[in-house]
């Protein structure tokens, strides 16, 4: 994905998480369908317009423990997240 930091975990702004710890950018999808296709899938909502986007990447650093955990979770090492708002 263009612009997207080495070692962080691409991801959209809507950040849902489900009980299985499934969420995010999927191989190949880009950020704008990633949020329409989270937002169905968590919530239901089928009709939705994106109208404003952030048009560079937003990192953050998970915090040691946090980092443990996602990385078990989501196989891996990140340093945290990339998301596009």
């Amino acid at each position: 994905m263009e612009g997207l930091p080495s070692g962080y975990r691409p991801n959209v702004g809507i950040c849902l998480i489900n009980h299985d710890h499934l969420g995010g950018i999927e191989d190949g999808e880009d950020p704008r369908s990633a949020a329409i296709r989270e937002l169905r899938e968590e919530t239901g909502v089928i009709s939705a317009e994106i109208i404003a986007e952030v048009p560079q990447w937003l990192t953050y650093d998970f915090p040691p423990a946090v980092k443990a955990k996602v990385s078990r979770l989501w196989g891996g090492e990140w340093h945290g997240q990339a998301q596009k708002w």
